[in-house]
């Protein structure tokens, strides 16, 4: 029994008859040509179907393949009512296991086109035929028995001659330019010694020296096997040729153009599944066209395996439904390399079918990367935006926070000053102290991330500066864990504050602690660095140049891609509630950029953690360390002092405090009530200790204004926030001091004297 799956899936009509000519099997396609179903072609007979001039040629046929057990072929036409259409038709015997022919298979193929195509060249030829005399096409012939040569008039016109010159064979070939002549020399020889013909496009140069092309086509007749004669037709193609080599110069320009657009095409044909692909194709997949043929990748091959699948429907839509599809996707090179192409391809569709596809192929993998990079800039501007608005808030609140601190200091102070030592009072505003100071440093932690803190720069060695606290780093993260230090040669000096390298490798050791929560290791280490571009492209934030990195390296359970997009944001902490307050690695990221300089950071869930920092090389001399302060002994004033400070708790317990060690204050909680108090008192003034932050006018403004008056007066400053005063390194020539918020009582007397101490 014959298999009919695969016959129903068949592109050709292919059915299966018995000796009768009855239909007891038809696949889809024989139903479409004859423009019924299958249902009722199936017991019919193949009379029904053929013409009547037809029938009995067809019965004879099938009668010869039964009888004679060999395939027969013949041509037919199917009457249909849109027309004719027509058909080779195969007959091959169905044999059974005694050899016997039991039925037979007929598979057809369609000439209708093709018939139609002869019917129409033979039009054609008919037409050539008529119209070949005023096609300008000449004749020529040469008698090899009389070794005479003739032209058409039209062949004499060619050569720019006059009708009257009887031409030769030798003086013909002079005619052609130097390079042509050997070459219709040697046609003319063989077509004479083989009867070989041959069609030649050949430089002419002309009568009146004009340079023409034309084509010669010759052959040789022969009578007793040799030659008696050579004749053909000669044609001035000089136009063609000028159109020929504009098409070719065309294609040039359109291949360069393709290249510089990394733009290739693509034909499919749906019939033979053949495929033809242009050279900028092959070169964008890399595929070596110089070696013969180059191979067309087969199916979905050439796509990654993500894309595949997208691939496969949006072909599958094509095919069956027409849509034409628009994608960017990745493909795999011949040589291995990922690219990203915009693929295109629209369809022809005739009688509802696909016949073809075609499309395009454009290399976009630098734009992709471009995006990618941009996207990954606008993240980065996005974090930086986020954390600048944090960090204003931060700096804001700590602003406020300072002043409330300060003025709790002082209060505890004056408080316990007033109580016996040895009670629980006196205890309980030691706490009061503890917590206030606790606060204090939090706050801290808020300007560093707001980049507000106090500094005082100077140009070190890091090494050094490290080297001196990592006893205490040790201490800080146990015993359990082993801290090793790798100091650098020749390390590079940079300019920053040390006390802020100490506040960040201390946040950066605890937060090694606590991810690795036991036993492990830490390493902290320092480089020399030279930035390039590559570099900044592969850690977007950094700018090219020199750096001294400073890498601490822990063992612990490391973070995933969503922690690390939000490790440096302000409040943001895995740890438990009580734990931590998030500000730790916000405050590394403040401290850095504050000294121009940025960090990086490189983690995976159980590969540790490793946060490297780049703060810039200083150009100068390493300077010496400066010696620590000295702390001076609290003296007790008599001088006196204006008093600004726009926070009215803070300035009560500011003055009284001041009162208490002898000092005379005028206090004041606006710029415009100090002047006016200068004004009055100018004369009697000994010291301006202003806050920097002030309605108004700010604390610098309010000094220049009172010191110009009075150039005997000395100026403190009081903040949290120091950019207004840092910026200025004199005061009228004086340097600058200052009092960092929040101030325990002992500070506040330490630096009035030292502000008194500064004569004018």
């Amino acid at each position: 029994m014959t298999d009919h799956r695969v016959m129903d899936a068949a592109a050709v009509p292919i059915f299966e008859m018995t000796p009768d000519g009855r239909y007891f099997y038809a696949n889809p396609a024989l139903a479409d040509a004859l423009g019924v179903s299958v249902e009722a072609i199936v017991g019919s007979n193949i009379l029904d179907y053929s013409p009547a001039d037809e029938a009995d040629a067809r019965l004879a046929a099938l009668a010869e393949v039964f009888r004679s057990g060999q395939e027969a072929t013949f041509e037919q036409r199917v009457p249909r009512p849109d027309g004719d259409r027509h058909f080779r038709t195969v007959l091959r015997p169905v044999r059974n296991d005694g050899g016997q022919v039991v039925s037979v298979i007929g598979t057809a193929w369609e000439l209708t086109d093709h018939m139609r195509t002869e019917e129409a060249l033979q039009r054609s030829q008919t037409l050539l035929n008529a119209t070949g005399q005023i096609a300008k096409v000449g004749g020529w012939r040469i008698d090899l028995r009389t070794q005479t040569l003739t032209w058409t008039r039209e062949v004499y016109r060619i050569h720019e001659m006059d009708e009257s010159y009887e031409p030769t064979l030798a003086v013909a070939i002079d005619f052609y330019a130097p390079e042509s002549r050997p070459v219709i020399a040697n046609a003319v020889q063989r077509a004479i010694d083989d009867g070989l013909d041959f069609d030649l496009e050949l430089e002419l140069i002309t009568a009146t020296g004009a340079r023409r092309w034309v084509r010669a086509i010759g052959g040789a007749r022969m009578e007793g096997g040799k030659a008696v004669e050579v004749t053909g037709t000669f044609q001035d193609i000089t136009d063609q040729r000028q159109v020929r080599d504009e098409l070719l110069q065309s294609r040039a320009l359109l291949n360069q153009a393709q290249h510089i657009a990394k733009l290739g095409g693509w034909t499919f044909d749906v019939a033979t599944l053949a495929q033809t692909w242009t050279d900028e194709t092959f070169r964008i997949l890399e595929i070596d066209t110089t070696h013969g043929a180059p191979k067309v990748p087969e199916g979905l091959d050439l796509f990654t395996p993500e894309w595949r699948p997208v691939m496969a429907e949006a072909l599958k839509r094509a095919m069956e439904d027409g849509e034409p599809y628009d994608l960017e996707c990745e493909v795999t090179t011949a040589l291995g390399n990922r690219r990203w192409v915009n693929a295109v391809a629209k369809v022809e569709r005739v009688n509802g079918r696909t016949i073809s596809l075609s499309g395009s192929f454009q290399d976009i993998t630098e734009r992709k990367l471009a995006e990618d990079q941009n996207l990954k800039l606008q993240e980065q501007l996005r974090q930086a935006q986020k954390l600048e608005s944090v960090g204003r808030l931060a700096g804001g609140i700590a602003h406020d926070f300072n002043n409330m601190l300060a003025a709790i200091l002082g209060n505890v102070e004056l408080a316990k000053d007033q109580v016996d030592p040895s009670g629980q009072v006196h205890a309980d505003l030691e706490e009061i102290r503890v917590a206030a100071r606790r606060s204090a440093d939090l706050t801290q932690q808020l300007l560093a991330f707001a980049r507000k803190q106090v500094i005082s720069p100077k140009v070190v060695d890091l090494n050094a500066s490290v080297s001196s606290i990592v006893t205490m780093l040790q201490r800080l993260i146990g015993e359990d864990i082993h801290l090793t230090w790798t100091p650098a040669s020749d390390l590079w000096p940079v300019k920053v504050d040390a006390s802020q390298v100490d506040q960040v490798l201390v946040n950066l050791c605890l937060n090694a602690r606590d991810a690795i929560g036991g036993v492990g290791t830490v390493v902290i280490e320092t480089h020399n660095r030279t930035v390039d571009e590559a570099y900044c492209a592969e850690h977007p934030g950094c700018a090219p140049g020199a750096y001294v990195e400073i890498g601490v390296r822990d063992d612990g359970c490391g973070m995933d891609d969503e922690t690390q997009a939000n490790a440096f944001e302000a409040f943001f902490t895995t740890k438990e509630i009580g734990k931590g307050t998030g500000l730790g690695l916000a405050m590394v990221y403040g401290v850095v950029h504050q000294n121009r300089g940025f960090v990086c950071l490189k983690s995976a869930p159980g590969a540790g953690t490793t946060v490297t920092i780049l703060l810039p090389r200083h150009v100068e001399l390493t300077e010496k360390p400066a010696a620590s302060n000295v702390v001076v002994r609290v003296q007790r004033g008599t001088e006196t002092i204006l008093l600004v400070e726009d926070e009215p708790v803070l300035l009560r317990v500011t003055k009284r405090l001041l009162e208490r060690h002898g000092y005379t204050v005028h206090a004041s909680s606006t710029p415009a009530v100090a002047l006016r108090l200068a004004a009055e008192h100018g004369r009697t003034i000994d010291l301006l200790m202003t806050d920097v932050t002030l309605p108004e006018m700010n604390g610098v403004a309010l000094a220049g204004k009172v010191v110009s008056d009075f150039p005997s007066i000395r100026c403190l400053f009081m903040s949290g926030d120091t950019r207004a005063v840092v910026g200025a390194e004199s005061l009228h020539g004086r340097p600058i001091h200052f009092l960092q918020k929040p101030f325990s009582q002992s500070d506040i007397t330490n630096a009035v004297r030292a502000a008194l101490a500064d004569h004018p």
